[in-house]
C-alpha cells in the first residue's frame, strides 16, 4: 500500500494513501484512506470507481452493492485484488465517504489487499539456482591436496607437521563449506509464496460488525423525526380549527351585540311613544276635568 496521487479536473492534486483496489463484475472499485474520523472517532474511508478515471458511485443499487462488497472483505471473502498506477486523473468529486464501525474493520480491508505480485523474470531467477551450485564445488579442496602434494616431497620433516596442522584447519572448514550452501536452498522455498504469510495474520475476523445496526438506528431516527413532524403538523391543525371556531363565535357574539343593540334601540323609540301617547291621554283627561259639567246631560 503506498501513496496515490490524484489530480482532478480543476488541477488541484490529492494525495492519499491507498487501502484496496479489486475488480467485481467487470467493475473496479478504489479504497482510500481519508486520514479523518467520525463523530464518534470511527476511521472514514473514500470509495471511488475506476474506469479510465477515478469517479464518484452516484447509482444507490451500486453503492449498496460496494458495501455488501466492503461487507464482505472484513469478514473475509477474497475479491480479485489488482494493481493500479500511483497516478490517477478524476473528477472534481470522485468519492464517497463511509464511516467504518471499527478500527479492526478498517484494519481487516487493508491487510487483505495483497495484488499480484509481478511475474519473475527468468534471466534473473536463473543465477540464483545456479550459485548456491558454484558454492558447493569445493575449489579450495582442490588446491589443498595439490598443495600437499607439492609440499610433502620438498618439505623437511620439521616443516612437515606444521604443514599438516594448516591443512587440518582447513580441512575441517572445507567439509562444512558445501554443508553451508545446502542451508540456503530450503531459505529460496519461502522467500517464492511472501504472499501467504501475509495472509496468516488477517484470518482473524472482525468479531464486530455494526452496519446494520447503525442502519437500523439512523432508520429509527428517521421513524422519530416523522413522528415528531407529524405530532406537530396535527396540533397545529388543531390549533388553526379552534382559532376559526373562535373567529366564528367573536362573529356570532358581535352579530347578537349588534342585533341587541337594535332591539334596545327600537325598545327605546317605544317606550319615549308610550310616555308621549301617556303625555297626551294625561292631558285630555286635564282638559276634561276642567270643562263645567251639564247636570241635564251629564257625561256617561
Amino acid at each position: 500500500m503506498g501513496k496515490i496521487t490524484i489530480t482532478k479536473k480543476t488541477g488541484t492534486i490529492d494525495s492519499l494513501n491507498l487501502m484496496s483496489a479489486f475488480k467485481v463484475d467487470n467493475n473496479t472499485y478504489v479504497v482510500l484512506d481519508s486520514e479523518k474520523n467520525g463523530s464518534m472517532g470511527l476511521p472514514i474511508i473514500y470509495v471511488s470507481k475506476l474506469t479510465d478515471h477515478l469517479e464518484k458511485i452516484v447509482d444507490d443499487n451500486e453503492w449498496q452493492s460496494v458495501k455488501n462488497y466492503l461487507k464482505g472483505i472484513i469478514n473475509g471473502t477474497n475479491f480479485e485484488y489488482i494493481n493500479i498506477n500511483e497516478n490517477q486523473t478524476a473528477d472534481e468529486s470522485y468519492y464517497k465517504e463511509l464511516s467504518l464501525p471499527s478500527v479492526e474493520s478498517f484494519n481487516a480491508i487493508k491487510t487483505r489487499y495483497i495484488p499480484p505480485a509481478p511475474a519473475p523474470d527468468p534471466t534473473i531467477a536463473e543465477p540464483s539456482l545456479v550459485t548456491p551450485e558454484k558454492e558447493e564445488i569445493p575449489t579450495p579442496i582442490s588446491n589443498i591436496p595439490t598443495q600437499e602434494t607439492v609440499s610433502s616431497p620438498n618439505v623437511v620433516p620439521d616443516a612437515v607437521p606444521v604443514v599438516n596442522e594448516s591443512n587440518v584447519n582447513v580441512a575441517p572448514t572445507t567439509p562444512i563449506m558445501p554443508a553451508t550452501p545446502v542451508a540456503p536452498a530450503p531459505v529460496i522455498t519461502p522467500s517464492m509464496p511472501e504472499p501467504t504469510p501475509s495472509l496468516e495474520p488477517v484470518s482473524p475476523k472482525s468479531p464486530f460488525d455494526f452496519s446494520s445496526d447503525k442502519e437500523t438506528f439512523l432508520k429509527a431516527c428517521e421513524n422519530m423525526f416523522d413522528a415528531l413532524i407529524a405530532k406537530y403538523q396535527k396540533e397545529l391543525s388543531s390549533l388553526e380549527a379552534k382559532q376559526r371556531e373562535l373567529t366564528q363565535k367573536e362573529s356570532e357574539i358581535n352579530a347578537k351585540l349588534a342585533s341587541a343593540s337594535e332591539h334596545l334601540a327600537n325598545a327605546e323609540a317605544k317606550e319615549q311613544v308610550a310616555n308621549i301617547v301617556h303625555d297626551n291621554a294625561q292631558k285630555v283627561m286635564d282638559l276634561n276635568s276642567l270643562m263645567p259639567t251639564n247636570p241635564e246631560n251629564p257625561v256617561n
